[in-house]
């Protein structure tokens, strides 16, 4: 190893062992601080240190790339994933160092005017913003990617089914479900998660959009079981293999996810008018919210159904994960005739498949616990929501690495847009010129799209 590289781990190291602990330590105090009163510079500060965990997290990879002397011997996936995580929380941590700089100059400089209930509403429509445009954006890039996989394995399951790819298709149609119920989300963001819809698509749209998120950790739960099994016991499982006994788990699933988020009708949300106990935690209490405005005596049934949710459908589903995938991964590393591409890839998609899960779900579930622990709904409920809503378009990744059929569609797809581009090209240069002659043909050569 080069002094160089040396160095760098040796920074590294110092730096998370030093660095990681007292994050953790950080956002719990702000978390509190949060809890008990609410101000613009400690959202700030909460901000800055989930910057720094999410840096810190992902900082090993750099630990591993330095230890073998600067040289990438990991997936290439995982390499542009430490890129972004290593550089992202950089910028932003600047921004929110600038963002406290100026809150701070503006305390001082505007004590009476600042001190004005009315920054709270900017700072809220700030966070509303923030969560409609992560609901845009997870619309636009989820639903094409879900639409080509959904297409893919409908075809794949009409010609030969298999197990993993009816799992992988019931995977596909959580995701739709999802995606086509994220308008409503999008206009109660825009109205500053004030429910200006018709009363009765509150507990629809409620139910579809929580009901998919959770049915999305069953099923990619179901898909860690079924590459766990096809690598432990090779012979014996593909004896065994039947499409029939996956398509009862996905009907089984399916049903034990709706069964649990049958209590949004059971405990449906009340208009802030005939709700005299309403919670105070939220800054507005005259709006009307969806699922949000609880009486003491619903929050006495919501929050321990909450915790079950957290139980049932993800400590257990993330422990089946690890355990699947971690010996999965030693399965394979252990395997001596299967080639170097194929063994990276496949622990590329078992490592992904677990960050996907932890970083998607795991916001969300511990509000559950939090919520449970404190007796009320904890108000940062929606913006835990960014991180699962996120996982629409993080699947598609899930599908490109399980699925050889998705990367030849998506690949078809590519050839195709280069060539109608191509064409484009062509047209538009003999509108404008001697687009026949062999010097353009020479220098704008036809695309290979085998």
């Amino acid at each position: 190893m080069s002094e160089d590289s040396t160095a760098f781990l040796v920074i590294y190291i110092i730096t998370f062992l030093i660095g990681f602990p007292n994050a953790v330590l950080a956002f719990c105090s702000c978390i509190r601080k949060i809890h008990r009163k609410p101000l613009p510079i400690d959202i700030f500060m909460l901000n800055l240190t989930v910057s720094d965990l999410f840096f810190l997290t992902f900082l090993p990879l750099k630990m591993k790339e330095a230890a073998d002397d600067m040289v990438w011997n990991m997936p290439h996936i995982l390499c542009r994933v430490s890129v972004f995580t290593f550089f992202a929380p950089l910028y932003s941590s600047g921004l929110f160092l600038a963002a406290i700089s100026a809150e701070r100059y503006v305390c001082v400089a505007f004590p009476v005017k600042y001190k004005s209930p009315k920054r709270y509403g900017l700072m809220a429509k700030f966070d509303h913003q923030l969560l409609l445009s992560v609901y845009i954006l997870t619309f636009l890039i989820g639903l094409p990617a879900n639409i080509l996989a959904f297409i893919t394995f409908c075809r794949k399951v009409y010609r030969k089914p298999t197990p993993i790819d009816i799992l992988l298709l019931n995977l596909t149609i959580s995701d739709l479900i999802f995606l086509a119920v994220l308008p409503f989300k999008m206009k109660e963001a825009s109205d500053n998660l004030n429910w200006s819809l018709p009363y009765y698509l509150c507990p629809i749209s409620s139910f579809l959009f929580f009901s998919t998120i959770y049915t999305s950790t069953l099923f990619l739960t179901a898909i860690s079981i079924e590459r766990y099994l096809g690598v432990a016991f090779p012979i014996r499982y593909a004896l065994g293999r039947r499409p029939r006994n996956a398509v009862i788990a996905s009907c089984f699933l399916w049903l034990l996810g709706s069964l649990n988020l049958s209590i949004v009708y059971i405990v449906p949300y009340i208009p802030s008018s005939d709700n005299s106990s309403y919670s105070n935690l939220h800054p507005n209490p005259h709006v009307t919210i969806c699922y949000d405005n609880f009486t003491i005596e619903q929050l006495n049934i919501l929050l321990p159904a909450r915790l079950e949710l957290f139980l049932v459908l993800f400590c257990i589903p993330l422990l089946i994960c690890c355990f699947c995938y971690i010996n999965f991964i030693r399965i394979l590393s252990n395997l001596p005739h299967l080639g170097r591409r194929r063994r990276l890839r496949a622990i590329g998609l078992a490592v992904g498949t677990l960050l996907v899960f932890t970083v998607c779900f795991s916001p969300y579930n511990i509000s559950h616990v939090v919520g449970f622990i404190h007796g009320n709904n904890e108000w940062w409920r929606h913006f835990a929501l960014i991180s699962s809503t996120l996982n629409a378009c993080l699947d598609p990744i899930i599908f490109y690495f399980s699925s050889a059929a998705v990367r030849s569609a998506i690949r078809a797809c590519v050839n195709s847009l280069k060539e109608k581009i191509y064409i484009v090209e062509c047209r538009n240069c003999c509108s404008a010129g001697p687009c026949k002659t062999e010097a353009y043909k020479e220098t704008n050569p036809p695309i290979n799209l085998g």
